[in-house]
C-alpha cells in the first residue's frame, strides 16, 4: 500500500511540476520552458532504428542563466541525469540518449537543443 502511495504521489508532483508546460515538438520528454517560442523552421531532424540526431531552437525572454536553472530542476524528473554544465551549455543524458542544451545567441535570446544518440 505504501508503494502505491508513493507511486501516486510521484505521479501527482510530476503533473503539477509540468502541468500547463509544453513539451518540444520532435524531442520526446524534454520540456519547454514557459514562454518559449520554438522556431519550427529551424528544426533539423535524421534519424532511423539505430540512431537519432534532431536539432531544435527557442527564443524566449530572460537570460541563459534562467534556462540553465529550468533545465537542472526539470530534467532529473524525467529521467535525465545531468553529465557537464557551463555558462554556455549543458549535456544530460538518458539511456542512449544525450540532450544538448546550448546558448546559441544572446539578443535575442535563441536556445538550440540537440538530441543525439539512439531512440529509447
Amino acid at each position: 500500500m505504501k508503494f502505491v502511495f508513493a507511486l501516486l504521489l510521484c505521479f501527482f508532483l510530476s503533473f503539477r511540476v509540468f502541468a500547463g508546460e509544453a513539451f518540444v515538438e520532435g524531442m520526446e520528454g524534454v520540456p519547454l520552458p514557459n514562454d518559449a517560442k520554438q522556431m519550427p523552421s529551424e528544426n533539423f531532424a535524421f534519424g532511423n532504428d539505430d540512431t537519432q540526431l534532431v536539432e531544435v531552437y527557442f527564443q524566449k525572454s530572460g537570460n541563459f542563466a534562467q534556462i540553465l536553472t529550468f533545465y537542472r530542476d526539470s530534467m532529473p524528473q524525467l529521467g535525465w541525469q545531468k553529465q557537464s554544465e557551463s555558462s554556455e551549455n549543458m549535456v544530460f543524458k538518458r539511456g542512449a540518449e544525450e540532450l544538448t542544451i546550448a546558448l546559441e545567441s544572446a539578443d535575442p535570446l535563441t536556445v538550440r537543443l540537440t538530441l543525439t544518440g539512439r531512440p529509447e
